[in-house]
């Protein structure tokens, strides 16, 4: 990190070199508000890059091989201000945004500096919580590489220095994951006292996390997807490009910017695999259908969600009327505040039919607001042959006969009420043979049975 313009000369010379990755440290000038007495105001801080010498500095790093860019600022100390991060994330995104757009330069990260949550005086009410967010980056250009799903070194150690700090004096730490896939959690989620997942709902996340923070709204979300322990515990992590650096192309999509690289990318002679074409060798054990099915040990399971109530679940009905199935579920409010509940309908398939997994997601639903002892009853249907499974030998759907259990649960991982429906005589429904496979089907050895 560059605290001044005139040290960009003095690395280089110093170093003999100048490193690929560069922070810039930016002084706005003028008075900050939001400090204290601790720090001098900005327009008397003797470092710091103007707004000017940034672009300048910038221009001057690019030309002479910088690639990757920060930008740092520290304008506070011990602040117990709710207000310090918003304004300097404001301030310095926008100036990201300027700079990026007016030389080019690529800006890797912005570091939002500072000492907030200690009362500099003894009247000053500390901050309650702790609440650290760790972030991904999302998009459609390429695939994620292992390390967006560990943890990096810097981030457990901050979680595991604030989650220390606030637990001596007896406060609590909150994490928001910021992400657009699964992130690894099992080695510290217990650092933490609340986890929010909240999946990238876009520039309200401030708004919306400050919500269900402070109560205002009820958590009622549910996992999309299963997160697993560690990479490589589902089969199909073998056969993703984990480790693959894609080169983007000219034009980014979606990014509205464009990258130009004096490399001449060679194509390869032959089609390179996970890359150029990928072997599905999971079968149907694709998420919670393989965890479950071979009792592999998850983090957090699909489905699963948190909220500041509790529900009971009881069955009212179930039958298969004709072609379609139906099952009533009543939920209960059994806890102290207003929520939401979402209801997962699961069913195993007998024994005797095609290779199943020990349960699949059939229905879900979702209750209105439910005042505490309060209830509502759900009415989950499917058609029969959605619990059918695809022979490609034949081409055909085919549900076999047989007793099918049914449950109601409120993850994959925690059934509530169970009932057990039976089919009578098997069904088998055939399809066009486009879906024949062309090649032997592949198979990964963690899904053989």
């Amino acid at each position: 990190n560059l605290d001044d313009i005139t040290h960009i000369d003095f690395l280089e010379k110093t170093l003999g070199y100048l490193p690929k990755t560069l922070s810039c440290r930016f002084n706005p000038g003028g008075y900050f508000a939001m400090g204290t007495d601790i720090m001098d105001n900005p327009g008397d801080a003797k470092y710091g890059f103007t707004k000017e010498q940034m672009f300048e500095g910038f221009r001057i790093l690019k030309e002479r091989g910088v690639e990757r860019f920060g930008i740092h600022a520290f304008l506070a100390s011990n602040t117990v201000s709710n207000e310090y991060y918003p304004e300097l994330a404001r301030q310095l995104f926008e100036l990201a945004v300027e700079l990026q757009r007016e030389t080019g330069a690529k800006i890797a990260f912005v570091n939002l500096s500072g000492g907030i949550g200690i009362p500099y005086r003894p009247d000053q009410e500390a901050n309650d919580i702790a609440v650290l967010t760790l972030g991904r980056v999302s998009g459609e250009g390429c695939d994620r590489r292992v390390e967006d799903f560990l943890l990096k070194e810097n981030e457990l150690a901050l979680i595991k220095q604030v989650s220390a700090a606030y637990r001596a004096a007896g406060k609590k730490l909150v994490v928001v994951l910021n992400i657009c896939s699964p992130v690894e959690t099992a080695s510290w989620k217990e650092l933490a006292d609340a986890l929010v997942c909240a999946f990238q709902p876009g520039q309200e996340v401030g708004n919306c996390i400050a919500d269900v923070l402070t109560g205002k709204v009820n958590p009622s979300g549910k996992l999309p997807m299963t997160f697993a322990v560690k990479y490589g515990d589902a089969p199909s992590d073998a056969n993703f490009p984990f480790d693959y650096e894609f080169k983007l192309p000219s034009f980014a999509m979606g990014t509205g910017m464009n990258f130009k690289s004096d490399k001449k990318e060679e194509k390869p002679k032959e089609p390179e695999r996970n890359v150029d074409f990928t072997l599905y060798e999971e079968g149907i054990y694709v998420g919670y259908r393989y965890f479950d099915t071979f009792g592999k040990e998850v983090s957090y399971p699909f489905g699963h969600g948190l909220s500041y109530t509790t529900f009971e679940y009881a069955m009212e009905e179930a039958a298969i009327d004709g072609d379609r199935c139906r099952m009533k579920v009543s939920v209960k409010n059994t806890g102290k505040v207003a929520g939401r509940e979402a209801v997962q309908l699961y069913v195993k398939a007998p024994k005797g039919g095609m290779d199943k997994p020990v349960k699949e997601l059939k229905a879900f639903g979702k209750t209105r607001l439910l005042k505490p002892g309060e209830s509502q009853t759900l009415t989950l249907e499917w058609n029969v042959m959605d619990m059918a499974s695809f022979n490609e030998k034949s081409s055909s759907w085919e549900l076999a006969k047989g007793e099918y259990q049914w449950m109601a649960a409120a993850s994959s991982a925690d059934v509530r009420c169970t009932t057990v429906q039976k089919v009578a005589k098997a069904r088998k429904q055939k399809v066009h043979d486009a879906m024949r496979a062309q090649v032997p089907v592949a198979v990964h050895p963690m899904v053989k049975r």
